[in-house]
């Protein structure tokens, strides 16, 4: 979106009934100083005299949208375009707030009309690349920042946008080169350090992480956001009192942080007396509050009294955090199971759904729903001489997304590229990739890679809807996780995917459960390690906590804890476990 632009003159008194040049000029004066509300008032006042006046639409609907009034600007800036049909300013805003109200598919033909008419527009490539990520299509969507990017190539945010779609597209190399771009052009940029830690957590460099919090540190020491993913990089580091350390700082700068709250409640055991849980209260008490910090709060507060014994409490807020995000969200089960169906159907028959050139690569799926294990078997599996722990890769889908529609030579494309982004990353060790939603696309895996393994984790199923429940999901492909009717609803038609998925491969896939992996069993290790085509090796019988905390329980403390959790939320929804 495009500031105002500039008046001509700084305006002086408006007479009664003032030329509409003149209003609209001490509009934009107005408008430039940030006084909207005003600007606003001088807009309408041009309207009310000319409904159609383009400029007024325009210039209103641009106040509009800044008020976070996406429709009403849309209806505006629409009435703009309608009678000025040439100017590109006016359709590359049209395009925003389409953007903004949430209609990807209209701004990008809004966009379009922008570009027709001045090809180099950068920040309505930019537009186009945030409707086309919206779309889901994540190539064109990149294609149109690169456009931006060149246009405009000391603009930071082009290459931030730029980076975030390659980083989906799970191209993480030239979205690392993207970022650091960016941060080379804003050097105190805290959407870009988030960005970058993120893709080097990802290529499994928590080390190069922490290098970029403190070299942002180093520039902007009182920035929180700093601080946070410098917390980040020392957890996957393992040293976990620097990790709290780092995250109560930013608490300190910011003390209203929501996901500084959710972390640092999730890398500790919490007590009744940690005064942090009044803090957390009256947080997500807020009502005021950015819904965003109230429901990572929510969860971290939920957490503590879990872990404080208040489990009553603790229900209760989970309950309530849940409620609070739900209606941010859109599920539609017909939908889900709609999809699930016809993923079967391409696999059903065996004529062409062979990739006509086989991988010999052998890849190792984790799948399963969250919360599910996938952890634990790749903390188990990760141990292993022979093996590299990717962990959850965003590659598989976009390629099927890519190449799905093509047949046997598409299979054989994702196979390639898949193998290749393997061997890459692993160093020539065999790759473990735990991407959740992966369990859809069991088809394409066993079509496209035949060698693989496929490694299913399994659990109660009323132990598993709590356990998502109570997990914070914000990515997209989780909608169905903040809804205990919904996620039953969900898991049921996933279980039947998952026989369905047998009954077509018999043998690709091992259910696991993870309690079997407990403690220092043997036979259940050999038997994973056995179907994984792993030879024995007796450092995966070492017991490695998957998501360590300070100050952390014996197992019998936990499970005194789990069991006392659960009667809770037996008594309150026995139908889970019916």
């Amino acid at each position: 979106m495009s500031k105002p632009p500039k008046p001509n003159r700084p305006g002086t008194n408006l007479p009664q009934r003032a030329p509409i040049a003149d209003v609209l000029q001490d509009g934009l004066r107005l408008h430039q100083a940030g006084r909207g509300d005003e600007a606003a008032r001088l807009y309408e006042q041009v309207l009310a005299r000319e409904p159609l006046q383009p400029a007024a639409n325009h210039l209103l609907g641009l106040v509009r949208l800044q008020q976070g009034k996406p429709d009403d600007a849309v209806r505006l800036i629409s009435r703009a375009t309608s009678v000025n049909k040439s100017d590109p300013q006016y359709f590359a805003n049209l395009g925003a707030a389409l953007n903004a109200a949430g209609r990807p598919a209209e701004a990008v033909e809004a966009l379009d009309r922008a570009i027709a008419l001045k090809p180099a527009f950068p920040g309505a490539h930019s537009n186009r690349g945030m409707a086309l990520k919206a779309l889901g299509r994540l190539d064109d969507a990149a294609a149109s920042y690169r456009q931006a990017v060149s246009l405009a190539p000391a603009e930071p945010g082009f290459y931030l946008n730029l980076a975030n779609v390659l980083g989906d597209l799970s191209e993480l190399d030239a979205a690392e080169s993207a970022y650091r771009e960016a941060l080379r052009l804003r050097p105190v940029y805290p959407a870009a350090v988030a960005g970058l830690s993120g893709v080097l957590d990802l290529l499994g460099r928590p080390e190069d992480a922490l290098t970029v919090s403190a070299e942002a540190l180093a520039k902007a020491p009182n920035e929180a956001d700093f601080h946070y993913w410098k917390g980040r990089a020392l957890y996957r580091l393992g040293r976990l009192k620097e990790a709290l350390a780092a995250s109560q700082r930013a608490l300190q700068l910011r003390p209203a942080f929501g996901e500084a709250h959710f972390h640092a409640a999730h890398m500790r055991r919490w007590s009744a007396t940690d005064h942090g849980i009044a803090a957390m209260e009256a947080i997500y008490s807020n009502a005021a509050a950015p819904v965003d910090d109230r429901v990572y709060t929510g969860f971290g507060l939920a957490k503590a009294l879990g872990d404080a014994g208040d489990h009553e409490r603790s229900v209760t807020t989970y309950i309530g955090v849940n409620a609070l995000h739900r209606p941010r969200l859109n599920f539609s089960l017909p939908a889900v199971e709609a999809d699930f169906a016809r993923l079967v159907e391409m696999f059903s028959g065996a004529a062409g759904n062979q990739a006509s050139d086989s991988v010999e690569d052998s890849p190792i799926f984790v799948v399963g729903l969250p919360r599910s294990g996938k952890s634990t078997v790749e903390s188990v599996l990760a141990r292993h001489a022979d093996v590299y722990a990717a962990g959850e890769q965003r590659l598989l889908s976009r390629l099927v997304d890519r190449y799905g529609s093509g047949g046997p030579e598409g299979l054989r494309q994702i196979g390639v590229e898949y193998a290749r982004f393997g061997r890459e990353l692993g160093g020539g060790k065999r790759i473990i990739d735990t991407m959740p939603p992966n369990f859809r696309l069991l088809g394409f895996i066993r079509a496209a890679l035949p060698n693989a393994r496929v490694i299913h984790c399994v659990r109660d199923s009323g132990d598993h809807a709590v356990a998502i429940f109570e997990k914070f999901l914000p990515r997209s492909g989780y909608e169905f996780a903040s809804d205990l009717t919904e996620i039953v609803a969900y898991h049921r038609a996933y279980r039947k995917l998952m026989a369905q998925w047998h009954s077509l491969f018999p043998g690709f896939i091992l259910d696991v459960d993870v309690a079997t992996l407990s403690g220092q069993a043997a036979k259940p290790v050999a038997d994973l390690l056995g179907f994984a085509g792993l030879p024995w090796d007796p450092a995966c019988l070492a017991v490695v906590e998957s998501e360590p905390q300070l100050g952390n329980w014996t197992a019998e403390m936990r499970a005194a804890n789990w069991a006392a959790h659960r009667a809770e939320w037996m008594l309150r929804h026995p139908e889970l476990w019916a």
